[in-house]
């Protein structure tokens, strides 16, 4: 497992214009997608979904971006407490083999909050219900539907 191909910097997309001096406060590629995902209208819209919480206790109202940004922040937790771990408790041999340097650790740390971010955008509403009604919806009503093309029905 080589870390380095796993954590590529090389993005897709188009180059991002910093508005600050680089040389003198650097960002990673990985800290510049976290806030792209902020900048986002997709992930701001989470602020007007409420995040459901089965027989809560709380009369207060939670939004799905709340909840996002404290996935995010768990997750990037998570992998500080792994590193630790491996760099505690993993036999030098291992560790040899398979490098995993504290700048990985930053680096993976930095992707799994930006997956903290993202994984609310796109889902139904009402969580894993919503989501069994639509699968449901789709099981009984998917060969009823069919496609028209505008061309052809002239």
């Amino acid at each position: 497992m080589n870390w380095n191909d796993l954590l590529s910097k090389e993005r897709l997309g188009g180059k991002i214009e910093i508005p600050y001096d680089q040389e003198k406060y650097s960002m990673s590629e990985f800290e510049k997608d976290y806030w792209r995902i902020l900048d986002c209208s997709a992930f701001r819209r989470l602020q007007d979904k409420t995040q459901v919480f089965p027989l809560d206790k709380s009369d207060f109202v939670r939004t799905r971006l709340t909840h996002s940004l404290e996935v995010a922040a768990l997750a990037k937790q998570l992998v500080a407490m792994v590193y630790k771990n491996i760099d505690t408790f993993t036999p030098s041999t291992i560790k040899e083999r398979y490098p995993f340097t504290s700048e990985n650790a930053q680096f993976a740390a930095d992707i799994v909050a930006c997956a903290g971010l993202l994984h609310d955008i796109g889902n139904p509403p009402f969580g894993h219900f919503g989501e069994d009604v639509l699968h449901s919806w789709f099981e009984n009503n998917l060969n009823e539907l069919t496609y028209h093309d505008k061309e052809t029905d002239k």
